[in-house]
């Protein structure tokens, strides 16, 4: 498991913590010096036994930026790359996962745009160099402040990404209601869908969407939560 965790209002350190199949502590490691206001939100693991993981994290600037780490099987730092950008606001990595010839990873990173360019899908090499990146909440003028939480690699090497936006109701402008939002895209980044949940059978949908799984016929399950 991961996270972060801080002393008393402390800047806050990377945490990672291995467990027994009874979740008993086993050993616990911290991957940040005490003033890097380091966090970690996602890991997992590598086709070498090893861990790769994101979050955010303030050691070159003053604010969080997105970072990507290599741990070996024991934990031990191999590499890591900070994806420094020049918006001030905080950006972070919510999900990294190893795929043939590198990673692919998804950033809370601001465009020049920052209402409608949050969603940001990035596939690195086995360095953590970037080599592509592509933004989504394009397709739909109505999508407002959409917002990335999970990404799900299908068996095939496509990209699901879970999260939020702001969408209307059907047939008026204002006001944009928190949506489900899910993308789905190809091995390439490039977009299959997007889609708020405004409507189910009729009925508005209005809450968060979390994550996804898909079984070997590519149908999609994803857990959501419905704000009535």
């Amino acid at each position: 498991m991961s996270g972060y965790f801080d002393f008393y209002g402390a800047p806050s350190r990377g945490l990672i913590i291995k467990t027994d199949i009874n979740g008993e502590m086993l050993w616990y490691k911290t991957v940040s010096n005490t003033n890097d206001f380091t966090s970690i939100w996602d890991v997992n693991p590598t086709y070498d036994h090893g861990f790769i993981l994101t979050g955010g994290t303030g050691e070159q600037t003053n604010q969080h930026n997105p970072y990507i780490m290599k741990l070996n099987k024991c934990a031990e730092p191999e590499w890591c790359r900070i994806y420094n950008t020049p918006n001030p606001n905080d950006e972070w990595g919510n999900s990294v996962y190893q795929i043939p010839g590198g990673y692919i990873a998804l950033f809370y990173a601001y465009g020049s745009n920052i209402n409608y360019e949050r969603i940001w899908l990035c596939r690195l090499d086995n360095q953590g160099d970037l080599l592509w990146k592509q933004v989504y909440a394009q397709s739909d003028t109505s999508i407002f402040s959409a917002e990335g939480i999970d990404l799900h690699v299908t068996s095939d090497v496509e990209f699901i990404i879970n999260g939020i936006c702001y969408y209307p109701d059907p047939g008026i402008i204002w006001p944009k209601i928190l949506r489900p939002f899910i993308i789905k895209t190809d091995s390439t980044g490039a977009l299959s869908w997007e889609l708020p949940w405004s409507s189910i059978n009729g009925e508005s949908f209005h809450g968060e969407s979390y994550s996804s799984v898909t079984d070997k016929q590519g149908t999609i399950y994803s857990a959501a939560r419905h704000i009535v």
